[in-house]
């Protein structure tokens, strides 16, 4: 029931999980894992590689922020790295980065505002 061959259903299987009182552990097990057979926690593989693509980005994002929030606080990028696991270069690519982000958006409204006359008009 859990493992559906080619072109057969999941839905047994999903009303099953839909009772389950384990059911977000199961689909974060098997995401945390990259389990891409069977139905776990109520999805498919493909519907589990999908959540996983989410889940990454927005792990990732919040990382880079606290990278950046670290670094604006003056901790260096040897600790910084220490601290996540990530190499020193690393750790300075994604606080540049964010630093570029930052100021991309004045500088964007700045090349849109038209440039003054001479003589004042």
């Amino acid at each position: 029931m859990f493992f559906p061959g080619r072109g057969e259903t999941a839905g047994p299987a999903r009303q099953v999980c839909a009772r389950c009182p384990v059911r977000q552990q199961c689909l974060e097990f098997a995401v945390s894992n990259r389990i891409v057979y069977g139905i776990w926690g109520g999805l498919t593989g493909p519907e589990r590689r999908a959540l996983q693509s989410d889940w990454l980005r927005a792990a990732r994002r919040d990382r880079d922020g606290a990278i950046r929030a670290a670094d604006a606080a003056g901790i260096t990028a040897e600790a910084i790295g220490r601290s996540f696991g990530l190499s020193r270069m690393t750790v300075t690519r994604i606080a540049r980065r964010g630093n570029r982000d930052a100021r991309a958006e004045p500088d964007r409204l700045a090349s849109q505002t038209p440039p003054l006359r001479e003589g004042g008009r």
